[in-house]
């Protein structure tokens, strides 16, 4: 076989440190359909790999010595070893597949027939890409493999190929072409495009598949590029304008598929900020070279809703194209505009908005939501015009609140597109009926204290609700304090409650919900009609008595809910109190035998007690826990469930900015629970959204259960989780988290010294580390090497742990402040700084409770001193819990209660 296209297929594969996966990449080019040693030639790049890459390269060359090549170079890049790969070819038909991926097995039959029926047209075939391991789904531009075909770009011109790893080329065509040196990335695109620009032509698939892996570790080119300064500047330069220029010298123009394909490609390097360069020189040569790309494109290319998802990118990009944007403002037609040249981005009139919350509390009806437009906020005021029931009209004014969920789209740290929530407060009074529009007011000048006649207009635009409000487009009111609050004709309407109205206003809500064809009506109508039934007669039997749901896990109790919920049932203030928990959890089994009012969770009872609850109060705020018709995929349906006040007593004290999740437009909690000052303040910061009078240092009720009454001598070691390691067993056991805790798990000296001085090791895994790793049989805590004389703990009282424990050992598990309260000692073991805590207030070297070790030396020398000392705390942390904790005493229970009832 030394002929020049001796093989049908040339596979040449570019290695670099992938020995963990090049054999699953090989294999998939051996076990194809199309006989692999008459067929196919391998040419394996070994580009300077530190691992086992060569070792296996090498094996697989001694099986298949006739058709495998194994060339080394010292690394250079995987363009530099492509074109080493390139001057060994001798197939008729060359791919580029890399080393960490791998093709379906019909791949190259399939290709190769393709080719062969349409050898003239093409001098590509490309087969769709599918992502595997980190995520799965498919590549954007699959939408192009519906069918066997050759795609003719000159008249299908939206349909971009970048790829040459899942690309199949004529060798012929390559005709001496070689892959750049000089870019970070895309030097795929620009060798492929090269080649499209001779037929304009190229042959798809629909079943072949390329599996593209991401990599757990985000390793792969694609994860790191964005932090490589060449992937920019020397993109736009030796990729974009290398491919305009050439296609210039080639045909005086750039064809449509090429501005295409372009436009797709660009849109990948617009970030929200501006890339961090050396200096603005270096800044101002990258703007100059993304205009300069985007002036050889067109309006239609940049504008694709086909290639470019975002509606706010494509804005931008035509704003650069056309150096324009620029706010227009007519009188006559009432609306305002945002242009670039004479293309609209943009029309108030034509927005919705969006409502999160609807709530009646203290003779208030607030109201929170967004309107996201490219107008700046400072134009804009939102305001409740309500009506009474004498035609008297009064204006209130929003306040704007900020979310780090929600942040306006920027790009290159522009802003484009605008989240202006708002948060509006409405004064309803008893006995009275009101009638509430949501006015938006646009002010031409940016002042909105200027109403002078032509600077003002104002739109009643129509509302919309997300999924955590109460009112949905299923059911459009609610049943809160004697009242009805309902939604009509784009109008909000606070009425006293009449049984008639409401049984009205539940008639149409079953119509709508049937007409919606959802599933589960019949249960559905059920629900919903008896509870409506009952609720006159809960009403009477209850004499005004309000109700609280009490709850922690679905699954799991002994945490707040059920310490405070003990504490409330010895209360006699006439309000009816349940613990919701599963009955399917051993806690159900012993709650049931110590407590009354013990209710099963998703239950009938549950959810008609759900809809008549005046309050719940959970160490959870996910609707997805405390709402039993959230849980069972019923939650729109009975949106107005949601109506309930949540008082969320928590899980821990807090340690990082958690602003991303508790968040109010989807939690509204009545109560955000802290147990310090310090943590107080740190809800107050932007991103949170919430009022002040509802974030409260009341203590965690669990700590009344903290005393220091039956002190033994153990030693309590227990760490919190990774979330990055979930589901990998090896990625898990490649980490340092699980090498440092198993170094620690299995020391000889640690044990010995304990055991010396009469101190038993507890081990208490958390309860991550008890699952099942994805595709094995095995769980976490199996894999560590415990010495078998450290006792793994798996009771679930945790506070007995914290009670009976000398000295604890965490890295950054907040069990430290249970165990802080209790002023005992502490040793904080971080040899990896890799906790999730970002932008957090507590600073563990100074305001900690204990000492901070880095290596296991130094925390067993640490240990070693406490125990010495008969494990007393040093005056330094004890001095830090007493600053941190506002009150430390036994007390909790009882703020929390009586706060929870005066709110």
């Amino acid at each position: 076989m030394n002929n020049e296209d001796s093989f049908i297929f040339s596979i040449v594969i570019a290695i670099y440190n992938t020995g963990d996966y090049l054999k699953e990449a090989i294999d998939s080019i051996i076990n194809q359909t199309l006989d692999f040693k008459e067929n196919t030639q391998l040419i394996l790049v070994n580009d300077g790999s530190l691992d086992n890459s060569l070792d296996i390269a090498l094996d697989y060359q001694k099986k298949f010595p006739d058709n495998i090549v194994v060339l080394s170079q010292e690394n250079q890049g995987q363009a530099s070893a492509r074109n080493n790969g390139l001057d060994h070819v001798r197939g008729k038909y060359v791919n580029f597949l890399d080393s960490d991926d791998r093709l379906s097995e019909t791949t190259l039959e399939e290709v190769n027939n393709l080719f062969s029926a349409n050898f003239d047209a093409i001098d590509v075939v490309a087969i769709k890409i599918m992502e595997f391991e980190r995520s799965n789904k498919p590549h954007p531009l699959n939408f192009r493999f519906e069918s066997d075909r050759v795609i003719d770009l000159k008249k299908e011109p939206k349909n971009p190929q970048l790829s040459v790893s899942s690309a199949f080329i004529k060798k012929s065509a390559i005709n001496g072409q070689k892959f750049k040196t000089n870019l970070v990335s895309s030097e795929d695109s620009n060798f492929i495009n090269r080649i499209l620009l001779n037929k304009k032509a190229y042959g798809v698939l629909k079943e072949p598949t390329y599996y593209y892996r991401k990599r757990m570790d985000s390793s792969s080119s694609v994860d790191t590029n964005l932090t490589k300064k060449g992937y920019f500047t020397d993109r736009l330069k030796y990729h974009f304008m290398d491919l305009i220029e050439y296609s210039l010298d080639k045909e005086g123009k750039i064809p449509k598929f090429l501005q295409y394909t372009l436009a797709y490609n660009i849109q990948w390097m617009v970030t929200p900020e501006l890339p961090e360069f050396d200096s603005e020189e270096e800044a101002k040569e990258f703007m100059y070279y993304f205009n300069k790309v985007l002036s050889y494109l067109s309006i239609d290319a940049l504008s694709s809703k086909k290639l470019i998802k975002s509606g706010a990118l494509r804005n931008y990009l035509i704003s650069k194209y056309n150096n324009d944007i620029h706010m227009d403002f007519d009188l006559k037609k009432n609306d305002a505009y945002i242009r670039s040249k004479k293309r609209q981005f943009d029309r108030l009139g034509n927005h919705q908005l969006w409502i999160d919350i609807v709530e009646l509390k203290d003779n208030h009806l607030n109201i929170s939501g967004s309107l996201n437009s490219f107008f700046h906020p400072k134009y804009i005021a939102i305001k409740a015009v309500r009506k009474d029931g004498d035609k008297n009209t009064f204006i209130y004014g929003s306040k704007t609140v900020e979310y780090s969920s929600r942040k306006n789209i920027t790009f290159f740290s522009e802003t484009m597109q605008y989240k202006n929530n708002f948060d509006l407060s409405i004064p309803v009074d008893e006995g009275k009926e009101y009638q509430i529009g949501i006015k938006v007011m646009f002010y031409k000048n940016g002042d909105t204290s200027d109403f002078k006649k032509g600077n003002v207009l104002s739109h009643f635009l129509n509302i919309g609700f997300r999924r955590h409000s109460p009112i949905s487009k299923y059911c459009n009111y609610f049943v809160k304090d004697s009242r009805i609050v309902s939604f009509t004709n784009n109008k909000f309407y606070v009425k006293n409650y009449n049984y008639s109205d409401a049984v009205h206003h539940e008639i149409d809500t079953l119509k709508t919900i049937k007409e919606a064809n959802l599933p589960k009506f019949i249960n559905i109508a059920f629900v919903r009609c008896l509870s409506i039934l009952l609720y006159p007669l809960f009403r009477y039997r209850n004499k005004g008595k309000k109700t609280y749901l009490f709850m922690d896990r679905i699954d799991k109790a002994d945490d707040n809910a059920e310490h405070l919920y003990r504490y409330a049932l010895n209360q006699k203030d006439n309000i009816n109190k349940y613990y919701t928990i599963s009955p399917d959890c051993d806690d159900y089994s012993r709650l049931n035998k110590e407590l009354k009012n013990v209710v099963k969770y998703s239950s009938l009872k549950h959810k008609l007690l759900f809809l008549y609850a005046d309050k719940v109060v959970s160490s959870n705020p996910e609707d997805a826990v405390v709402n039993p018709f959230d849980v069972s995929g019923e939650l729109l349906p009975f949106s107005n469930s949601i109506k309930v006040q949540k008082y969320y007593i928590r899980h821990g004290v807090t340690q990082g900015n958690m602003s991303n999740w508790l968040r109010k437009y989807d939690k509204n909690l009545s109560l955000l629970l802290t147990s310090s000052t310090i943590e107080r303040n740190s809800f107050l910061d932007s991103g949170y959204g919430y009022n002040k009078n509802r974030i409260a240092v009341l203590g965690l009720p669990r700590f009344d259960n903290l005393r220091n009454d039956n002190v033994k001598k153990q030693i309590l070691i227990i760490p919190t989780w990774r979330n990055y390691l979930a589901g990998n067993k090896d990625k898990f056991l490649e980490s340092d988290y699980f090498k440092c805790l198993n170094d620690l798990l299995n020391d000889d000296e640690l044990v010995n010294m304990a055991e010396k001085q009469g101190y038993e090791i507890v081990f208490k895994p958390h309860p991550n580390l008890e699952k099942v790793i994805r595709d094995t049989d095995e769980r976490f805590i199996d894999l560590f090497d415990i010495h078998d004389k450290i006792r793994v703990s798996r009771e679930g009282d945790y506070q007995k742990l914290f009670r009976e424990s000398a000295i604890m050992i965490t890295d950054f598990s907040s069990v430290f402040f249970d165990f802080g309260y209790l002023k005992k000692p502490i040793v904080y073991y971080q040899p990896n700084d890799d906790h999730s805590f970002s932008g957090g207030y507590f600073d563990y070297e100074t305001m900690g409770f204990g000492e901070v070790t880095k290596n296991l030396l130094d925390l067993k020398s640490k240990i070693k001193y406490y125990i010495e000392s008969d494990c007393k705390i040093e005056k330094m942390y004890e001095n830090r819990i007493n600053s941190f904790f506002d009150n430390i005493d036994q007390n909790n229970c009882e703020r929390v209660y009586n706060w929870i009832n005066n709110h």
